[in-house]
């Protein structure tokens, strides 16, 4: 009989306490391609969610409609990102399908990164994780 790694066993039982909040953008010009694609984004997320262990009835799902350009200091739900994750009592992992979503600038994409990991939580991309599984995680 196989031993169970007590480790990851761990590991796997605390990610039900850590809040995913997962973010959708779209910049399309339609409405109802914005639609499809925002809905093609959370069903992604959604399963990613699953799949890593965390919690998906805790899931907060966040959508914005704007150009990736414009910059994270002025797109209304990465700030609210920012405001819940500094007021949760617990951590949180931001899921989003691919760091684009997020910003198209990498300056502006890592000092986001960086803000969210100062406050204790992370960043996981659905696309790298696809593609290189653990050692694409930026936790």
């Amino acid at each position: 009989m196989k031993k169970k790694n007590k480790k990851s066993s761990i590991k796997n039982s605390s990610r039900g306490s850590i809040i995913p909040i997962i973010y959708v953008r779209c910049a399309s010009k339609t409405q109802d391609e914005c639609d499809d694609k925002i809905y093609d984004q959370i069903v992604e997320c959604k399963e990613f969610v699953k799949l890593r262990g965390f919690n998906v009835k805790k899931s907060i799902i966040l959508e914005e409609h704007c150009s990736g350009l414009k910059p994270c200091a002025e797109r209304t739900q990465l700030k609210l990102i920012l405001d819940i994750i500094k007021s949760l009592k617990q951590k949180a992992v931001v899921i989003v399908t691919d760091p684009s979503r997020i910003s198209r600038n990498k300056k502006e994409l890592k000092n986001y990164y960086n803000i969210i990991k100062r406050n204790g939580s992370s960043i996981e991309f659905t696309f790298y994780y696809a593609l290189f599984g653990e050692d694409a995680l930026w936790g």
